[in-house]
């Protein structure tokens, strides 16, 4: 269930930059409840992502998983993705 709410809320944000805006909003997500990061200024935008980027993003989650550990205690890693 959480792993849903996660990819939810950054599927909408890898669609945008998958380096630049990821990787920022990605940091801050970490930090951030997924509850404050869902209210964007996109709510259509993460249903269709949600559907594009599904696959993709399954693969990705994986390694995005070890990045977010990595990521979490120094704030400075958002840019080293």
């Amino acid at each position: 269930a959480r792993r849903e709410g996660v990819n939810v809320d950054r599927i909408p944000r890898r669609s945008k930059g998958k380096g630049v805006v990821a990787s920022t909003t990605e940091g801050e997500a970490q930090r951030e409840p997924q509850h404050e990061r869902e209210p964007e200024p996109e709510p259509e935008a993460q249903h269709v992502d949600e559907h594009e980027l599904e696959l993709e993003h399954e693969l990705e989650v994986e390694e995005e998983v070890e990045v977010e550990e990595e990521q979490r205690p120094p704030p400075a890693a958002k840019p080293r993705k």
